[in-house]
């Protein structure tokens, strides 16, 4: 039992109970997401971890949260394997409403004082596995090996090969191909 907020009515007097629920009661002083994980990203969590939440009602207001649970058993959607996981906000004075679209961010690892390279100036070779990055010398580019650790969406970190002040670069110049002969 708890105090809350009828917020659906489904009952009338008079009429046969259907399936869904007679009333709807939503617990105000605790909103919590459903969000669905990747089967490759839902190794990385635990319970406790930290969320940072953005919604799209309320531009501006970091919330803060932890998972709260991770399903035991997959989804399936259009052949993607989705794990659900449930994330607790952290109590605030943000006008939250029940039903609102959020974004959640869950803190899977964290370095500091580390080189950043841009994503976009990273290649991998398939064959060999090993991580180059596209660097700006003087008026050239060149690739130079690099070691990587963790890897963002944006960024990954370089813990060998780079230095600080290293600028990142890619040629935007296209090659020039002639089917039709010389």
């Amino acid at each position: 039992p708890f105090d809350g907020v009828v917020a659906v009515v489904n009952a009338k007097v008079g009429e046969p109970s259907g399936a869904a629920p007679a009333f709807v009661l939503l617990d105000l002083s605790r909103f919590h997401l459903d969000v669905a994980v990747d089967e490759v990203d839902v190794a990385k969590l635990a319970v406790g971890q930290a969320v940072s939440v953005t919604t799209d009602a309320l531009p501006g207001i970091l919330l803060s949260g932890k998972v709260d649970r991770i399903a035991p058993t997959a989804t399936v959607v259009g052949g993607v394997v989705n794990y659900s996981v449930r994330i607790v906000l952290d109590a605030s004075d943000a006008p939250l409403r029940s039903g609102m679209s959020a974004t959640a961010e869950i803190v899977v690892a964290e370095v500091k004082n580390v080189l950043l390279v841009p994503n976009w100036a990273i290649r991998r070779d398939r064959r060999t596995g090993q991580a180059y990055a596209s660097l700006k010398a003087g008026d050239q580019l060149q690739e130079v090996e690099i070691e990587t650790g963790l890897r963002g969406e944006a960024y990954t970190e370089a813990t060998s090969g780079v230095q600080e002040g290293d600028i990142a670069a890619v040629s935007t110049a296209r090659e020039q191909l002639n089917f039709f002969g010389p």
